[in-house]
């Protein structure tokens, strides 16, 4: 496997292997020659952290190599929302990106170079390669820097544990690579492995069905759909679907498997821990219910048993020990573990963790809104599940009339897409004049509750 910062160094031995299935003839030599033009042209830009932004895959990659060979890391964002563009901003020194809508930015273009190219060179493994955002229990988007190594090290880690099954089959996704899950399925894991590079993503299930023999990189979400697809009858093309990003229900996973999909293997991970485990899931197996560390990560239950991690893959720094997170966990004696929940206030709704606290701290920026308590609907009998609950603290008027209250939710919809995506939008509303309180200030839970047992009143 061909070491991810050794990619553009002029003795590569793959220089004419084709790179990419939505470029027939775009070789990895080309790659290097369109990342080191951009190289050349932002020499004369500001050193550091770069915001980074394509919807293109091969741009996005050849942006990213680029930057390295600057000694840049790539600042990754979610969306390209004005609250998400903004926090990532105030750690770079600007903006890559081929969005004319975002401005100020460098463009991200690999026309010629007006002068020579710089000379490519092989990047430190210790060069801290992106910067990814991840959801804290605080409700403030947090930094989370990842060094080369760590990023080699995953990659190669995947590969020695599935790479024999997959063999040279391409490797498709329906996930964006803008977060770390699909930077390393579509782009990086690819691109060292000598497997083609997928396009744009597969958007509906209907398109997995006439695919050549492949692998397929999906969410949970997607994966439901495609077990469902009635259209969709025979999955005997997809040797090996991989699920990251949450939980994948038993039923659509059977489902998948009845299909004639060889094996299901689901990915235990996060952007602080990089993978940390799988469990697979085969035809004519019942279903498993534990989680296996991957080859190289270690696991054990810390304080109330919440999960630690030991892994090249989870600390910046190589020597910082163990990582503790908020996973709840039952360590068995076969080594595997439990997964039981989490510790903080992070809901996974539709494969993406949203902080419950960043939630309410953007309703409460509404000027009648004092105080807000964000749910999961996980809680609520009767309720859709996987979705969003919010009480309200009104300060206006009270009570509200059933058009009042639709006004208010709308307004702070409006707030909340200034940095979220839809799907962290609360389904259900209560507005109340005052939020109930325990002794020492918390909201109590029962009466939350109680506020939604009640008939609907938005």
């Amino acid at each position: 496997m061909l070491p991810l910062n050794r990619f553009l160094f002029p003795q590569a031995e793959d220089a004419f292997r084709l790179v990419s299935l939505a470029e027939p003839g775009l070789t990895a030599d080309r790659v290097k020659q369109r990342a080191l033009a951009l190289a050349t042209k932002m020499q004369g830009q500001p050193s550091g952290a770069w915001v980074l932004w394509s919807e293109n895959p091969l741009s996005f990659l050849c942006g990213l190599l680029a930057l390295w060979q600057l000694g840049s890391p790539a600042v990754l964002i979610p969306n390209c929302k004005p609250d998400t563009l903004n926090l990532a901003l105030q750690g770079a020194v600007g903006l890559l990106s081929d969005e004319p809508a975002l401005q100020p930015r460098q463009l991200l273009d690999f026309a010629p170079a007006p002068c020579e190219l710089i000379p490519a060179k092989e990047v430190p493994l210790e060069q801290t390669a992106v910067i990814v955002f991840t959801s804290g229990s605080t409700g403030q988007p947090k930094p989370i820097p990842k060094r080369l190594a760590q990023l080699h090290s995953e990659i190669a880690g995947l590969e020695r544990e599935f790479g024999a099954g997959m063999g040279q089959r391409p490797l498709l996704a329906t996930l964006g690579h803008s977060h770390l899950y699909g930077l390393l399925f579509r782009l990086l894991w690819p691109l060292c492995a000598s497997r083609l590079i997928p396009g744009q993503n597969l958007l509906i299930p209907e398109e997995v069905k006439d695919l050549a023999p492949c692998t397929l990189a999906s969410s949970p979400t997607f994966l439901s759909l495609l077990a469902q697809s009635p259209v969709v009858r025979d999955l005997s093309h997809l040797r090996l679907i991989f699920s990251s990003g949450g939980a994948l229900a038993e039923e659509p996973c059977q489902m998948l498997l009845a299909k004639g999909a060889n094996e299901v293997v689901e990915i235990f991970g996060s952007s602080e821990t990089g993978g940390v485990a799988q469990r697979r899931n085969r035809q004519g197996q019942p279903r498993n219910e534990v989680w296996q560390p991957l080859r190289g990560v270690q696991v054990r239950a810390g304080q109330e048993s919440r999960m630690q991690v030991l892994s090249p893959f989870a600390q910046f720094d190589p020597n910082a020990g163990w990582l503790d997170t908020q996973d709840l966990i039952q360590c068995l004696p076969s080594g595997e573990f439990a997964f039981q929940g989490r510790g903080d206030r992070i809901a996974k709704i539709g494969e993406k963790r949203i902080a419950l606290k960043a939630v309410e701290d953007k309703i409460c920026e509404h000027t009648l809104v004092s105080s807000a308590v964000v749910l999961a609907t996980d809680h609520l009998p009767g309720k859709k599940q996987g979705r969003l609950a919010a009480v309200v603290e009104w300060q206006g008027e009270f009570p509200l009339s059933p058009p009042q209250r639709r006004q208010a939710a709308s307004e702070i919809r409006a707030l909340l897409a200034a940095r979220f995506e839809e799907i962290a939008f609360p389904k259900y509303w209560r507005f109340v004049s005052s939020i109930e309180r325990n002794p020492v200030g918390k909201p109590e839970f029962a009466a939350l509750l109680q506020l939604f047992a009640a008939e609907d009143n938005s």
